[in-house]
């Protein structure tokens, strides 16, 4: 997974599956004007949402692995 930021400001992020669990987190990992790649590539198949938050916005993501 690929994210891109144009915010002024670095995004935290975390990763969660259907179940709540969180599989992986990270502080001021994507960068304001960068592309970041999040590697899901050993994650089961299954729902996982990767939600962003910064000082500015919080925003989350439905991710579907089969």
């Amino acid at each position: 997974v690929f994210i891109s930021s144009d915010a002024s400001e670095a995004f935290s992020y975390v990763i969660t599956d259907a179940g709540g669990r969180i599989i992986e987190s990270a502080e001021n990992a994507v960068q304001a004007g960068q592309l970041t790649e999040l590697n899901l590539s050993k994650a089961q198949t299954g729902i996982y949402f990767i939600s962003l938050r910064n000082n500015q916005a919080e925003k989350t993501f439905r991710v579907v692995i089969q």
